[in-house]
Order: structure tokens, then sequence, then C-alpha cells
């Protein structure tokens, strides 16, 4: 199994009411899955995945939900993105030629804010490895880079060692296509539906 297993409670969770929070809501799905798939087989329907913790949210955290006003259009110049919290959900709102655009906020690669990068058109360009996401439709259009340290000689023996290991951990990370979110423009204001 991949994950240490841990009694968490005597009576059985209900996987279709409950979500699986890992690093990013890009992972929800994926972890999802895995822990059906497992589930199934084990028939242990109650205990604890290692760092992953199970919450139980009403569906609609990922459903369709009421429109939320989330920023007038005057704070979000064009060209321009801000991050917002939408009722605990890290969402990215970017202007690309005068119209609005919401995404997570969180890469789909290593987690790292979006926000926090650049918009160049409607591409936006994660801070942390440069993985790049059309903000339109949430697809990544460039993996990230690889990690790189050049020539490891010049550093100390226990930096190249840790160097290496930190390229082995990262490199194989997969990065998700970003969820999008839909949004409405009313007399100046910004609203966006998780």
């Amino acid at each position: 199994m991949l994950f240490p297993r841990r009694q968490i409670e005597e009576k059985p969770i209900n996987p279709s009411t409950c979500y699986v929070m890992t690093i990013s809501p890009a992972h929800y799905q994926c972890t999802q899955n895995w822990l059906l798939k497992n589930l199934s087989v084990s028939g242990d329907k109650s205990f604890l995945l290692g760092v992953v913790v199970i919450l139980r949210f009403k569906q609609t955290v990922r459903e369709e939900s009421d429109f939320v006003e989330v920023a007038k259009t005057g704070e979000i110049e064009l060209g321009k993105m801000k991050s917002l919290d939408v009722n605990g959900v890290d969402v990215l709102v970017a202007n690309v030629d005068g119209k609005f655009y919401a995404l997570d906020d969180r890469c789909g690669h290593m987690n790292a804010m979006l926000s926090m990068g650049t918009l160049r058109g409607k591409t936006v360009v994660c801070p942390f490895h440069f993985a790049e996401f059309d903000v339109t439709t949430g697809q990544k259009i460039k993996d990230p880079q690889e990690e790189s340290f050049g020539d490891l000689s010049k550093f100390p023996e226990d930096m190249q060692k840790f160097l290496i290991y930190a390229k082995k951990l990262v490199d194989p990370v997969k990065t998700y296509d970003m969820q999008t979110h839909e949004v409405k423009v009313e007399v100046g204001k910004i609203f966006i539906r998780l």
C-alpha cells in the first residue's frame, strides 16, 4: 500500500460524500480515484492515509454553487491578475483584453501561487518552475523546467548530495491542468462560481 493506514473511527467513510485534500485542488480527482480503487480492494473504509487528510465537505465545494462577488472590475487592471480567497479556495482572477477569467491559484505542479508569477497575454507563468497555463481554459501549455544546477563540483559535498536528491524528487512530479471557474460581470462587479 502506498500510504500507512490507521483506524480513525468505527463508522465507514462514504466516498461519495468525502473529498481528499492533498497538495492542490487540482489533485482531488487523482487522489479520490486512488482511494476508491484501494478502498474497494481492502474493504477497510475508515483510515487516515499518512499526511493525506480526509475532509468531509458538502459536495457544493466542487459542484456548481451560486455566484459569489469577488471584486470590482476596476480592481484588476487590463493585463493584470489578482489572488482571492473564495469560500476557502485560492482563486486567481485575470483581466485578459478586458475579459475576466478565473482559475485555481495553486499551480498543478508544486502548488506555488500562480498569481505571484507573470501574465503574458492569456498565459500565466508559474513563479516556481515556470510551467505555463492558459487562463481562459486552464490547460497546461508548457511543462515546468527541469531542475538544473550546472557544475555541482563548485558546491560543498553535502550540498551536492542534497541537490542531486532534490532533483530526483522534483523531476518526476506531474503537472495537471488547472480548474477554471465560471465568471460573470454585472454593473462593474466580478462574480465567480466555484
